[in-house]
């Protein structure tokens, strides 16, 4: 059981395209003792992301052709379930999200929330406080205002790459018939 979440089985999946740059990085970023196995799944890229992420003490798998983002998330999901796992953490290899903010979810783990959607903008500035790009930030921000507005649903970062996934969750809904590219989170989201 992870040392800092007991009583869940907590599994990271971290999904990748291209990141052979940034892996060191995050690897060094990840607390281990948050989770009980990381897999590393690789969306057929062509550089050498693979063999570096092989050097951590990660599950590695290599998908034998590009799933897309959605189709490389929902691998992931349904693999961590299968092996074990009561919640799958999703984590981005461009490192964009903390990937240690699980523990800030401590107390809904212990709930069993299904699905927990975390947000860079909740009391504070991931501009000024993070380095977020300016301008992704504005359009973050302009497009988090009109999806809540049009879909009336209270997100304060609706386009957030920061999700916790419930075993009961990822066996509930009919994740197979997302969408294989960036929808997905979207879809997700209103299920």
């Amino acid at each position: 059981m992870s040392k800092n979440i007991p009583g869940k089985k907590i599994y990271a999946v971290i999904i990748s395209y291209k990141s052979a740059p940034v892996l060191e990085e995050l690897y060094k970023r990840i607390d281990k003792n948050n989770f009980d196995k990381i897999y590393f799944f690789d969306d057929n890229s062509p550089d050498d992301s693979v063999e570096k992420a092989k050097k951590f003490d990660w599950i590695v798998i290599k998908n034998e052709k590009n799933l897309g983002h959605g189709g490389n998330l929902k691998k992931g999901l349904l693999t961590a379930c299968a092996d074990g796992a009561d919640y799958v953490v999703e984590i981005h290899a461009d490192g964009q999200y903390p990937p240690n903010n699980i523990v800030k979810a401590k107390e809904m783990l212990s709930e069993n929330y299904d699905l927990i959607i975390g947000s860079r903008f909740l009391n504070k500035s991931p501009y000024a406080e993070d380095g977020m790009p300016f301008m992704r930030y504005i359009t973050n921000k302009f497009m988090s205002f009109m999806t809540r507005s049009i879909l009336r649903i209270k997100f304060t970062e609706f386009h957030t790459g920061y999700k916790i996934f419930s075993k009961n969750f990822i066996n509930s809904i009919p994740i197979q018939k997302n969408s294989d590219n960036y929808l997905f989170s979207f879809e997700v989201k209103l299920q």
